[in-house]
C-alpha cells in the first residue's frame, strides 16, 4: 500500500471522465494560474500564430484525474 492508500498498476482501466471546456473556462483558469497567454483564449491571435484550434492549458487537461482519484474507484470500491 502507498502513502496515498491506493495503487494504480500499469494496464489498470481508469474511469472515463469527459468535460467540455469553453472560452470562459480557459480565461478563468488562466487568471487563476497567472498564465493568461492569449494563445489559450484569443481565437484571432492564436490563428495569427499558426494554431488552428484551441490550446488548452496542460494543467487544466489534467484536472479530471483529480476528480477520479479521490473517489471509491481508487480504493477498490468503484
Amino acid at each position: 500500500m502507498t502513502d496515498a492508500g491506493f495503487i494504480v498498476r500499469f494496464g489498470t482501466d481508469l474511469p472515463t471522465v469527459r468535460r467540455t471546456r469553453g472560452t470562459g473556462d480557459l480565461v478563468r483558469f488562466a487568471q487563476g494560474t497567472n498564465d493568461a497567454a492569449r494563445l489559450h483564449y484569443d481565437q484571432d491571435y492564436r490563428r495569427s500564430r499558426g494554431f488552428p484550434t484551441v490550446i488548452v492549458h496542460g494543467a487544466l487537461k489534467a484536472t479530471p484525474m483529480s476528480q477520479v482519484l479521490p473517489t471509491g474507484w481508487a480504493y477498490g470500491a468503484g
